[in-house]
């Protein structure tokens, strides 16, 4: 089984993939450093984030690494540049846009970098994109509030189609004044 873990940074990614393949006994994969090894991609330290400069060279990386993997759980941003015929789950990890600012603040990341990754999680662009490739396949679980543990038995769970995962929309589950003032200090940020 080939799963795929993706979200925004600050959702738990890397902790959460790596914990599940431990428990999985399956090889755990970073296609972001695939990516920026053997594909086309650079690392842009001043805004903690990379640029893939060739789409196809770097797709081409990435899934030749799927295709020879039989059983991995692999972490990726780079979604869009994977073929879904390679990708038996996808996992969209979520997590509360306030509660994701804040960590990715307490990080250090740059205001601007932070608050351009807090609006997609707003938007729900990776959980649009994870759907809209992996329609059937795609699972999302709010990471917010809860320990590894707890993420990676819901994960799972929805592997073992004991959890049903909907697609988390945070325009309707947050508070439509709170939402507008927090979209529009994220603004402020993402266009300074």
């Amino acid at each position: 089984m080939r799963i795929v873990i993706t979200g925004t940074p600050g959702t738990g990614k890397t902790t959460i993939s790596r914990e599940l393949s431990s428990r999985l006994g399956l090889k755990y994969i970073n296609l972001n450093d695939v990516a920026l090894r053997e594909g086309d991609a650079v690392w842009d330290e001043s805004l903690n984030t990379f640029s893939i400069t060739d789409p196809d060279k770097s797709s081409r990386a990435l899934n030749n690494v799927l295709s020879f993997s039989d059983g991995c759980v692999c972490e990726t941003l780079a979604i869009d540049l994977l073929d879904p015929g390679l990708v038996d789950r996808m996992v969209v990890l979520r997590r509360d846009p306030r509660k994701l600012w804040a960590e990715l603040m307490g990080r250090g990341w740059p205001p601007r970098k932070a608050a351009e990754n807090v609006l997609a999680e707003v938007l729900n662009v990776l959980s649009h994109s994870a759907w809209s490739a992996f329609d059937g396949r795609t699972v999302e679980i709010n990471t917010t509030g809860k320990t590894v543990d707890e993420c990676v038995s819901m994960v799972i769970d929805a592997l073992n189609g004991r959890l049903i995962g909907n697609a988390i929309d945070w325009l309707a589950v947050l508070d439509g004044d709170e939402l507008m003032d927090f979209i529009q200090l994220l603004e402020r940020f993402a266009n300074s």
